[in-house]
């Protein structure tokens, strides 16, 4: 029996810059550490607490920075992964294909019914600012809530997830932008 497994990773579009930010960040909430210690040290609560306001703010903002994707397929199970700053591995879904309930793209049937109908949790396994009508959508049951996936369009991952999932659960406009072209699966 042959065994399915692809993997699939990628990154920011200005790695180096994001890098830089990251590592600015990290500085000036080391600095701000550094601060509040030499204020409670000399007494001036109110400077430290401003410097701790400033070092939370410095640790969330140096999450937003250089962040990877993988895409992971193992005969069936697909699971998405978001890697912070090199640091941890944050997990975004992991699903079986039997959970899946619709494939389609950005802008198409099950993106347009669902990305803001209130119910429905939206996870982004890539950046929220460069959505296009390229990106995947999945409407997917974990942990016996509604997601929409928004992944992007990675060749053999999405040929994967077509294949799995079923002809049956691909919205109608997604079937048209396979065939014409827009999607080339492998055989």
């Amino acid at each position: 029996m042959e065994s399915n497994i692809y993997e699939f990773s990628f990154g920011p579009k200005r790695p180096k810059l994001q890098k830089a930010l990251a590592i600015i960040f990290n500085v000036f909430s080391i600095i701000d550490f550094v601060l509040i210690f030499l204020c409670v040290f000399m007494l001036w609560l109110e400077i430290a607490l401003v410097f701790l306001i400033q070092m939370i703010i410095a640790m969330l903002l140096r999450n937003c920075f250089y962040i990877f994707y993988d895409y992971n397929f193992i005969d069936g199970d697909f699971r998405i992964f978001k890697l912070v700053n090199n640091k941890y591995r944050k997990k975004v879904a992991i699903f079986d294909n039997k959970n899946i309930i619709s494939v389609g793209k950005v802008g198409g049937e099950t993106f347009n019914e669902y990305y803001r109908d209130g119910v429905t949790r939206r996870k982004y396994a890539k950046s929220r600012n460069d959505l296009n009508e390229n990106d995947i959508v999945v409407l997917v049951q974990i942990e016996g809530k509604q997601t929409l996936l928004i992944l992007k369009n990675d060749v053999k991952y999405t040929t994967y997830l077509v294949r799995y999932a079923g002809v049956k659960k691909l919205d109608n406009d997604f079937v048209n932008y396979i065939k014409e072209g827009g999607l080339l699966l492998d055989e």
